[in-house]
Formats: structure tokens, sequence, C-alpha cells
């Protein structure tokens, strides 16, 4: 053989030996999501769209994505979860669709180290229990944020008056619990704000509640079609005037068909894409049909999975998950979400100038020290015209001011209140303190209120005060709860001391009434209250109540604000409270009184108190939400409230605040409600008076 031809022969050796040569493994990406039945809404292509994207660049760490799917719509979540969890070559995992799928496997992924992205679980509670763990993520904001958008866009004709009908549901919780907060920072007048359980056929009731006062806007945020239907057909017998403004649960094609003409000139919001970004116009161009909801997001949640694993080297778990902080982090060069823009935003990781990275919903900008969760997104104002669901303008909840998610959102210092102090009221010297702590609620889903309730108690027995002048009122199940894993310990932060040691309980709930309770705290002795505030005109009350509340007043054993009917004598009514604080006054019961309440709604309890040397603290005004703190994952459980927990901490650290400097502190450091006082006119001067002189 010719040199010339061996030459040749040996090239072709080589040349076939290189191409049997295995390929790279690719990066196995799990899919969890619906892909058949009414929850598919198209997951498929925005995702494959991204993926081919992906590895058309070379994909990260020069290793193709692989797409691994599996059919919620077929099968249990929790079992095909676990599939995934288990099998070492899933280095992450987008879905699931709803929150409360995303609520129930959260925690798992969260031990397993492997990092979940939803594209479209929006409750606020997420990012509340999850942010900062690192491996739970979601390329949506909250409806934390909807909320805010919808008031904004509903209300941009100059309408001030509005009310909300939610669904009583880990969806509408949402809306129920943050509409209150964004009307006020908006100056909006509240009428009304009703949840109720859409397993319940006939809404007109609940609609009928949320239109009495005639708001302007009635806003809906109903999980079922059916539930949406059904309000709008309600609310357009029952008030014809009133505009209807939907979430984005409302953009269904079958609701224009199956209202008809009624359809006509509904409203509502739903999340967008960037019109910027120009994703809706290159997605029909590519697959010849508008994207479906939430194809951005889907888009978006492969393409951040990508970026990470480019950061990681092709790694997963922690190495996976810190990397992805590491990428969103970054604020070099501008890239893009498209086929280039994927291209350019790889290169600059593997060469370590990380970019500031752009997605198809918006750039992809994080809670700078929570992550978890975008920071800004888009959501479009949508109406009904001639049969047709028209965009007519757009929203973004962007602010170059803010760096961190809606669900850190804190009043702001324009609503914060000028307190009267009134100087008529002067009391003479303080013998004693009296207190009276009462957790009005029940559960384990309940636990924040009796460890808020255990946490005062606890600080007064420290300061000294004698056990026989503290009323303790508690259902006491949480201690010996079958979802106890630490028996006879109840906490009110994950890891501090156990609030249940030596406690001495004076009566249970279930033993008690609205009206009990009253007479308890206004002295009122009897066969069945042996026990009551025996105070005089000498000594300082401190009365803490503790659980849910509505409008009407404080639910004695309910359930969450809204989504159970209370009889009458459940309720502790602004009136009858008002009514025992002046017989207390009348009858020279006490020297100063103060009044704690942490329930939603919790204001509303004194809007009628008026008696001198009294005072209410509020977490909430009437029209708001509270809020749970120190989520415990382990326990699956918030361990306290916002406003309970700070005025815990203040009694602890700062207790020579006066009065009105704890009306700030507390103002400024509880979220997602707007921290109230009453009676200040009447008390005398909170300057002059301390949390202290309460509390020993």
């Amino acid at each position: 053989m010719r040199p010339g031809c061996l030459a040749l022969v040996t090239a072709i050796a080589l040349a076939q030996a290189g191409c049997t040569s295995d390929p790279p493994a690719p990066l196995r990406v799990g899919v969890l999501l619906p892909l058949s039945g009414p929850g598919d809404v198209g997951w498929r292509e925005p995702l494959e769209f991204a993926r081919d994207n992906i590895n058309h660049n070379g994909g990260p760490a020069n290793r193709a994505i692989e797409l691994v799917y599996s059919d919620t719509a077929t099968g249990s979540l929790g079992d095909l979860s676990a599939k995934f969890l288990d099998d070492p070559s899933i280095l992450a995992v987008i879905g699931p669709d709803v929150s409360s799928g995303m609520g129930d496997i959260a925690g798992s992924f969260v031990q397993k180290q492997k990092p979940l992205v939803s594209p479209s679980a929006t409750a606020g509670d997420i990012f509340r229990e999850f942010g900062g763990q690192r491996f739970i993520w979601r390329t949506v904001e909250s409806d934390i944020a909807q909320v805010q958008s919808m008031l904004l866009l509903g209300t941009k004709s100059g309408a001030k008056k509005v009310a909300l009908i939610a669904a009583a549901d880990t969806y509408g919780s949402t809306f129920f619990d943050w509409f209150g907060f964004f009307a006020t920072e908006l100056g909006l007048d509240v009428s009304g704000i009703v949840s109720y359980d859409e397993s319940d056929a006939d809404c007109g009731p609940h609609v009928s509640q949320a239109l009495a006062a005639q708001p302007e806007v009635l806003f809906v945020a109903s999980s079922q079609q059916s539930a949406v239907e059904c309000v709008a057909r309600a609310a357009r017998k029952a008030s014809p005037s009133t505009r209807l403004f939907f979430s984005d649960s409302a953009n269904f094609p079958s609701l224009i068909t199956d209202l008809g003409d009624l359809a006509e000139g509904l409203e509502g919001t739903g999340p967008a894409p960037a019109p910027e970004s120009g994703f809706e116009v290159a997605y029909p161009i590519y697959f010849g049909h508008q994207p479906p909801p939430y194809a951005a997001s889907a888009y978006d949640a492969l393409t951040l999975v990508a970026y990470g694993l480019e950061r990681s080297g092709g790694e997963g778990g922690a190495l996976l998950a810190d990397a992805m902080a590491q990428v969103v982090d970054a604020r070099g060069a501008e890239t893009g979400w498209d086929r280039q823009g994927i291209g350019e935003a790889l290169a600059a990781i593997r060469s370590g100038d990380l970019p500031n990275l752009g997605g198809a919903a918006g750039p992809l900008d994080f809670d700078r020290d929570l992550h978890t969760e975008p920071i800004s997104s888009t959501y479009g104002h949508w109406r009904v015209d001639y049969g047709q669901f028209v965009t007519v303008d757009f929203v973004s909840t962007g602010d170059s001011a803010r760096s961190t998610s809606l669900a850190r959102s804190f009043a702001s210092k324009a609503h914060m209140q000028t307190l009267d102090e009134g100087g008529i009221y002067e009391p003479g010297p303080k013998a004693a303190t009296w207190a009276f702590i009462a957790a009005i609620s029940t559960g384990w889903n309940n636990y924040r209120h009796q460890a808020d309730a255990l946490a005062q108690y606890q600080t007064l027995r420290s300061n000294g005060v004698p056990d026989d002048h503290i009323i303790l009122v508690l259902a006491d199940d949480l201690a010996k709860n079958a979802s106890n894993s630490e028996p006879g310990v109840v906490r009110n932060v994950a890891g501090g001391p156990n609030l249940y040691a030596n406690v001495q309980i004076d009566y249970r709930l279930a033993e008690v009434s609205a009206g009990d309770l009253l007479d308890i705290l206004g002295g009122k002795k009897s066969a069945s209250l042996p026990k009551v505030i025996e105070s005089t005109a000498s000594d300082n009350v401190y009365a803490f109540f503790v659980g849910h509340g509505n409008p009407s007043g404080m639910l004695i054993g309910g359930s969450k604000a809204g989504q159970a009917q209370q009889a009458k004598e459940s309720v502790i009514l602004p009136g009858d409270l008002a009514a025992t604080v002046q017989g207390m006054f009348t009858d020279a019961r006490y020297r100063r009184l103060l009044i704690a309440v942490e329930t939603c709604h919790g204001g509303i309890e004194g809007t009628q108190l008026t008696s001198p040397g009294a005072i209410l603290f509020a977490g909430a005004n009437p029209s708001e939400s509270s809020l749970g703190a120190n989520f415990d994952s382990s326990l699956n459980s918030w361990l306290a409230d916002q406003f309970a927990y700070q005025l815990f901490v203040s009694g602890r650290k700062t207790p020579e605040l006066t009065l009105d400097a704890l009306y700030r502190h507390l103002y400024e450091t509880v979220g997602g409600s707007h921290v109230t006082v009453y009676n200040s006119g009447q008390f005398g001067r909170m300057g002059n008076v301390t949390l202290q002189e309460f509390l020993e």
C-alpha cells in the first residue's frame, strides 16, 4: 500500500473512532405539570422552545438539556415528585402549576436539596414560607403583586370605594390577606371583604354581602370557572352599575360563550410578558398561534435552570441552587431571552463575566436577599368588548427603588397616625399589674395564636407578675398534638425556648363564650367564672387577644376570617368590648388599660372605645388581614404573628419604649398591615407611659 493510501486509511479510521465515541450525557430536568386535561394550558411548547434554544447554543457546560415529563393530571403529585426526588439524574424540576401543590411538596425538595421552579404557583405564602431556603423558586411574582396591580388598574378611572369577594382557598387567601393593605396604601375606601367556599353553588348571598355598601368596583378572585360565572351573573343582577374586575382566573374563553351579553364590559388582569421583550411577537412566528397562559414564565423557568447549570458546571444539589442565586444577582452586560440572547448569556457565564439576564416575561431580577421570586413583572388589563378579550393596558410592578419582593412590603410613613395625646387623664401611682391573655382559636393550623399568647404569658411571669394576677385562656391542643414532633413543647421561633414550660392555664377555650371572656376582663365573677380580673383603680391592666377576626369582631374558636359563619355569641363585637371597658372605668377597675389585638381586621375592636385611660393597639386596621411570622417547615406551621412577635420582642428587649415610640416601632416593623392605635386622645400622655408599666 502506498504511503498516501496508508495515511488516508489511518485518517478514516481515526474519524470513525471519533464518530463512535459517546457524547456527553444530557443534563436531565424533570417537568411536573399537567400535560393532559383542563390543566394543560400548553406547557410543552414553551419548555421545548426554551430547550431548543439552549441546546442550539451547545447547552450548559456543553451538554444538552433533556426534559423528563411527568403528567400530574394522571398521577399523584406526591408520588410523581418522589420519583424525581429519588432519581439522582434529575438535577432540577419545573413545576408544579398550582400553589397548593407547591406548598405540599416544597418542603421535600428543600430536604433533598433539589431545585424546584414553578412557572405559575402564585400564592403569597410560598415566598413567605420558603424565601431564602435556596431550593424553592418561581418565575412569576406572587399574587400579592396581582392584588396591587388589580387595584391600580381597576381604579384608574378615579373610583375610590372598592370591595372584594375571594375564594376561601389557597389561591383566594392571598387576595383576601393583601387587598386591605394595598387599598389603604392607595387611599381607597374598602366597603367590604368577603371570602366564601366555592363548593357552595349559590354565590348570591356572598355577592350581596360584598355589594351591600354599594362599591364602585367589585374585585373578584375566584378559583373555579363556575364560581367566576356565578359571581358575574349575581353581581350584574344585584348592582348593574358596579364595575366587575376579575383576577387572572377569569381569563378563559368559555366565560364569553357561557355568559353571552352579560360578559360584555367585564374587566380583569393577569400576568403578561413585558411588551418590550418581544416574546408575544416571536411566539406566533415559531408556533403559529398566540402563547398560552404562563408561556413566558415556563420558558424562563428552564432558562433559569440552564444558566445555573452553566455556572455549576453541570452539577445539581446545593451547587446548582447557589449558582442560580449567583447568576440572577449579577448585573453585567444585558442579555435577551431569545436564541441569540441565551447564547450570549451562556458564553458570559462560562467566561466568569456574569451578565444581567433578560427573560421572556421580563428581567430575571429576584429578591436580593431571599431570591425565590422575581421583583418585577407585567400585568395586562383585559376587557370583554364585542365578544372578545381585548388587552387595553399594561402595568409593570418594577420599581427602581425596590429590590425586594412585595411579600416584604411595609406600611408607608404617609399613612402613619398622628396620635392625639390628650393630657386630661392623670391617674395616681401604680400599685400592681393584672393581665388577661386569650388565644381564641383552636387547632394545629392556628399554632401561632397559642404560641403568641404563651409568649406574652412567659414575659409577664419572667418580669415577676404573679400567676394569680394573670388569667390565661387557651385551647391547649398543641403540646400533645399528634403533629407535634416535640411533645410538650411550644415555641414562637424555631429553636427558641419552650413557652409551654410551667404554664398555668385558667380556662380552656371550649369552656368559655365571647360573653364569658368579657366578663372575665370586666371582673364579673360567677360560679362558672371563679377567676376574673380583680383589679382596682390603682392597678394597670394588660389585655392581649389573639386569633381570627372579621369586620364584625373577634371570632371565638373561629377559622380563618370570613370562611365560616359565626354565631352571634361567638364574636366579641366592638360595641361589647367598649361597653365592658366603660364598665371597668365606671367601677374603678383600672388605673390604665392597654389592649393589644392580634387578629385580621383587629382594628374594628377599637372603633367604639372612648373610656378615659384606655388604649387599644391593633396589628391590622378594620380592612386588613394580619400575617404570620417565623414559618417552621419541619412543623409546617407559622410559629407567630408579625404584630404579636414584634410586640413580644419589644417587651423583652426594649420595654422602656414609651407607647408613642412603641407605636412607631411596630408600624415600621410589621409587614403587610397598618398597625393602628385607638382612643389615644382619651388615654393621657402616651409619651410619659412605657410598655414596661403593663408587663411588670
